[in-house]
């Protein structure tokens, strides 16, 4: 009996045996009317694209008056709503016959750089910017191409600066095109997405299979621009506000990038050399009966950077205050021997962020370690000119001087009396905060 063959199973492409070729353009098939206006020195005509590649573009014209290396501009006005133009050089030009009419095929070679290193590829964008390290938390980019039916395109950020950004997508997509204008949608860690326009820069780089440009942004949101510089500060190691505004980058609350740690030994606080008081702490005159020990400390950083530190302290009636001058300490400490309050004693900063880069999650914070100690109150002391800034986030003065002592209700949070800050702070600042706090500590919410 004669044996059965058995049959051949593909397990990949490669056992086919194929070459590596990969086509370096995109051809149109007929149906595809790609209508763009080609205009020479002397002429101008209507053309349809035959194919197309980042390099050049093949269109097909009923005119032979354009002649070869003659210099043209070829104006694209696709579907997408975002027309553009570019310039290029006849390099071919030969008649072909299509559906029984004779027709001329033009070869346009793009006025465009291609560079063949990374370093020369960087060099030509003249401002400074930073890269994007590792894969997990890259931001992407992805947009219709104006040159195919629905077809999704999606990019790799490579580089982040102040007015654009490095793009990559795989060199089999023949869509991107010096001077192209696009509609991107652009995903950034944390779940936030932005809409922006820009247009391609005329200079490529090809590396590992994958097309690098340059895509400016057109008119983009002040969100979108604080987005990325968020982004850099949270992942980029040892990134600062202040190196980032240098460049030129938009700098706005960093609240997704700012974290607390807590410092268990004062000999890992920061060099006080580096560090200077900050609008509350450290400007009240330091009474000799208070020990040191008395006083917690927690790192402000932002990503990896430490940009400050603030000491706390809780006080119970009847003990020494830090803030508090004597002939106040009957009228503020008004309950028992038990009852608490926190004193912010000092917040020291450097000169590599503002505060208004991280203040409002360190108020946060401070607010939930005051309620997780059960404290009644916060007190912290500032200079006249923050006075007006913490009123509207809640603080009243009690004290004013020379400096102000300010004290915050806790009381009144938990009881999420609105009225002392407006609905709008309170749903920036103390509703989720708040709303954690009822949740975790139910027992508090009913006292």
């Amino acid at each position: 009996m004669k044996q059965k063959k058995s049959s051949r199973h593909i397990t990949s492409l490669d056992s086919l045996g194929l070459s590596n070729r990969r086509e370096s353009r995109h051809p149109f098939y007929q149906g595809e009317t790609e209508p763009v206006t080609l205009k020479g020195q002397a002429t101008q005509a209507v053309g349809h694209i035959f194919d197309l590649s980042p390099l050049g573009v093949a269109l097909l014209v009923e005119t032979s008056e354009f002649h070869l290396h003659e210099s043209v501009q070829i104006f694209f006005h696709p579907l997408s709503e975002l027309p553009f133009s570019l310039s290029g050089k006849i390099v071919h030009k030969t008649p072909m016959t299509s559906q029984g009419k004779i027709y001329l095929r033009y070869g346009i070679q793009f006025s465009l750089e291609r560079v063949h290193t990374n370093e020369v590829f960087l060099s030509l964008i003249q401002e400074n910017g930073y890269p994007c390290h590792g894969e997990s938390f890259r931001p992407s980019g992805e947009g219709i191409t104006p040159f195919s039916f629905s077809e999704r395109l999606f990019f790799s950020v490579y580089h982040i600066y102040a007015k654009g950004v490095i793009l990559s997508i795989s060199d089999r997509c023949k869509w991107i095109l010096p001077h192209m204008r696009l509609a991107l949608s652009f995903s950034l860690p944390g779940g936030r997405h932005f809409e922006v326009k820009g247009e391609v820069q005329p200079f490529f780089y090809m590396s590992e299979g994958r097309h690098h440009f340059y895509f400016v942004y057109e008119h983009p949101s002040v969100s979108f621009l604080q987005a990325w510089s968020e982004y850099l500060v949270a992942f980029e190691p040892n990134m600062t506000p202040k190196m980032l505004r240098e460049n030129g980058f938009q700098v706005g609350s960093l609240q997704q990038a700012f974290h607390v740690e807590p410092v268990q030994n004062n000999t890992q606080l920061p060099s006080r050399e580096a560090f200077y008081p900050a609008f509350s702490g450290g400007l009240a005159v330091v009474k000799e009966n208070i020990s040191p020990d008395h006083t917690r400390y927690i790192l402000c950083k932002l990503g990896t950077y430490t940009v400050a530190y603030v000491g706390i302290r809780f006080a119970t009636a009847g003990m020494p205050l830090y803030l508090v001058h004597s002939d106040l300490k009957a009228q503020l400490f008004t309950g028992g021997s038990d009852t608490r309050y926190m004193e912010i004693v000092g917040l020291y900063m450097n000169g590599d962020a503002k505060l208004v880069d991280f203040f409002l999650p360190l108020l946060q914070h401070l607010v939930r370690i005051g309620l997780q100690s059960h404290s009644l109150m916060i007190y912290l002391e500032c200079a006249p000119p923050f006075r007006k800034v913490l009123a509207r986030l809640g603080f009243q003065e009690i004290s004013p001087s020379h400096t102000s002592i300010m004290v915050l209700s806790l009381t009144r949070l938990m009881q999420e009396d609105k009225k002392m800050v407006g609905e709008s702070v309170w749903n920036q600042l103390y509703e989720e905060l708040v709303s954690y706090m009822h949740k975790s500590h139910p027992e508090e919410a009913r006292s």
